[in-house]
């Protein structure tokens, strides 16, 4: 189901679910029927969404013995919902039953998913009122395996458990996350909540932030990966470094909400300092007794940035000076290649298919921003490949088509750039197909064929001629046979 969005219908009667969503118009929206909606309506205002052209999650989070549940899906599946649920906490058994009772004759169900817990539980109620000791967000991650063991499709978690549960169960399992609100929106009795926009941002990270002091809580953790990737989108700000870079006080001046304020960087790599390094650009320090000593820090050199990521240093000291040997180690075996438009131009040439006569007379016009990668320094861009990310949207504006990619280099991404794609006269986004995974530094053009369709029915036309004469030769043999045989028995 990829990234759908699913809109709530929290009515209590069929006349106020209509009106809602009698105005769109065009794009019909998956939506979600609870227990208010349908405990008002039954069965039927189900059938009267479904013949509106919605998909529909039935949000009825059964939880009981599992032949009881295995009973009440099986009248579930026949109300040709796409998605319903159950709860994880009524054990495998219970999951398994639901499966068999969902699927119908025919072998296919609806998607089944299982609630781990609600987002209106706090970890302190979890532990005080339900009597469970794990941390939350463990306690999340174990039902989360049941329920991938079980054989259901995902859970149903809160927005600031779905990258960890992605994490335990792999990415094509599915998280459902309510709990999701505009910034100036009301929670009402939920606690684990988010925007939309961190949402989403959290559904890709294995970090979860549970305070802005950045002290000690079980729920707070992150990676260095993640944190590099934070701080490279901080480095990209040119007045976040321009302030992160300032080895003295930098004064903030007065507003209307506060008086004048002078922060002091405690960074040791910057000019004038103890630990004093030439190319450092700035960074953030930190420390808690448990995380001990942690130093993220910005270089750069002869125009190749690095970041560097140190967690649990023992001492002050030793933080700066691992930070300096692997940063000496980086740009010492890595270098900063220029990836231009010209090459990407090579790997696309239209005298390859694009323009033949027979074939074709579609021409293309690739644009490609300059990027920078960086790679090892024994390594040159014949040894990067590059492919079409597949995590990003592709656009169709104007006759041109615009997508991203990305530059390989052993499995691993080294830059990304923008592509730009146009042909007159011609609808883009049909040329996405062969412009795919086989995309290759090896500038070799991908051979597919654009064959047109009357060429295609006039080679069948001549396949079928040829098979014709060679069944017309092999009967008139027989005939010649069996007409000589008679022959000989007169």
């Amino acid at each position: 189901m990829g990234r759908d969005v699913i809109i709530a219908c929290d009515f209590n009667s069929k006349e106020e679910v209509i009106n809602f969503l009698g105005k769109f118009k065009e794009e019909k929206p998956f939506v979600k029927i609870g227990m208010e909606l349908f405990y008002a309506e039954g069965p039927e205002i189900v059938r009267t969404i479904k013949q509106m052209g919605h998909k529909i999650f039935l949000d009825l989070k059964l939880h009981d013995i599992p032949n009881t549940v295995k009973k009440a899906m099986s009248v579930l599946s026949g109300l040709d919902v796409d998605m319903c649920n159950v709860h994880a906490a009524g054990t495998k058994a219970m999951m398994q039953a639901a499966i068999e009772g969902l699927t119908r004759e025919d072998g296919t169900r609806p998607l089944l998913i299982a609630v781990t817990q609600l987002t209106s539980t706090s970890e302190e109620v979890m532990q005080q009122e339900l009597w469970i000791d794990k941390p939350i967000d463990q306690t999340v991650m174990h039902y989360a395996k049941n329920t991938m063991e079980a054989g259901l499709d995902g859970v149903v978690c809160s927005p600031l458990e779905a990258g960890k549960v992605h994490e335990v169960c792999g990415d094509k399992f599915l998280a459902i996350t309510p709990g999701v609100r505009f910034a100036d929106g009301d929670v009402g009795d939920q606690k684990r909540v988010t925007t939309p926009a961190k949402a989403k941002e959290l559904g890709a990270l294995n970090t979860h932030f549970a305070n802005a002091s950045g002290l000690y809580n079980t729920n707070h953790y992150t990676t260095a990966y993640d944190m590099a990737m934070i701080a490279r989108g901080c480095y990209n700000n040119a007045s976040f470094v321009s302030i992160d870079s300032t080895a003295d006080a930098y004064v903030i001046p007065a507003t209307n909400m506060s008086a004048q304020r002078t922060i002091r960087h405690r960074h040791k790599m910057l000019k004038g300092r103890a630990y004093y390094y030439e190319y450092c650009k700035g960074g953030k320090t930190g420390y808690t007794d448990e995380s001990q000593n942690t130093l993220v820090t910005f270089a750069e050199k002869d125009g190749m940035r690095l970041i560097c990521v140190v967690f649990k240093e023992a001492t002050d000291e030793i933080r700066y000076v691992d930070t300096r040997t692997l940063f000496d180690w980086g740009f010492a075996n890595f270098q900063k290649s220029t990836t231009t438009g010209s090459q990407l131009g090579a790997m696309f040439s239209n005298d390859n298919y694009y323009n033949s006569a027979v074939f074709s007379t579609l021409s293309l016009n690739f644009g490609l921003n300059a990027s920078f990668i960086t790679i090892p320094n024994k390594s040159s861009l014949s040894n990067v490949s590059m492919t079409v990310d597949d995590n990003y949207d592709m656009t169709n504006e104007n006759g041109v088509m615009t997508t991203h990619l990305k530059f390989l280099y052993n499995d691993n991404t080294v830059g990304t750039t923008t592509l730009n794609i146009s042909a007159a006269g011609t609808d883009t986004g049909s040329l996405l197909p062969y412009i795919n995974n086989d995309v290759s530094s090896s500038y070799k053009p991908k051979t597919c064929i654009r064959i047109n369709i009357w060429i295609l029915v006039g080679i069948g036309a001549v396949i079928l001629f040829i098979i014709y004469i060679i069944e017309e030769r092999a009967r008139r043999k027989r005939q010649r046979r069996h007409y000589n045989r008679r022959r000989r028995r007169l």
